[in-house]
């Protein structure tokens, strides 16, 4: 009998097993995004990286979300950064998916 279960290796990553466990619970919105490129000649300070999220897409009432440090430090209205990829955790993404016109931006220093 099949339960439709995700399979991951227990020996990856934690992250990704995450991330797997995470897109397969709340399908739809992707909760990854690419960090942005950086303007030519420059390099982007990950540290300053910002996400906000409007609710319903009213930008008047963005929220900031606290950059975090991993998947294990998440926490409501946060991310992370993997790699080059920006990471909503899962309580955030599950906000966000439930929303029915949510506006998600990213902003950035260089260093």
């Amino acid at each position: 009998m099949s339960t439709g279960g995700e399979r991951v290796a227990i020996c990856g990553s934690p992250d990704l097993i995450w991330q797997t466990l995470a897109a397969s619970v709340y399908p739809g919105v992707d909760c990854h995004f690419p960090v942005p490129d950086a303007p030519p000649g420059e390099t982007i300070d990950l540290s300053s990286v910002a996400v906000r999220y409007a609710p319903g897409g009213e930008v008047g009432s963005r929220l900031t979300l606290s950059q975090v440090a991993d998947a294990g430090s998440c926490g409501a209205d946060a991310f992370y950064i993997h790699g080059d990829t920006i990471v909503l955790c899962p309580d955030t993404c599950a906000q966000v998916r439930s929303d029915n016109a949510p506006l998600v931006d990213v902003t950035f220093d260089c260093e």
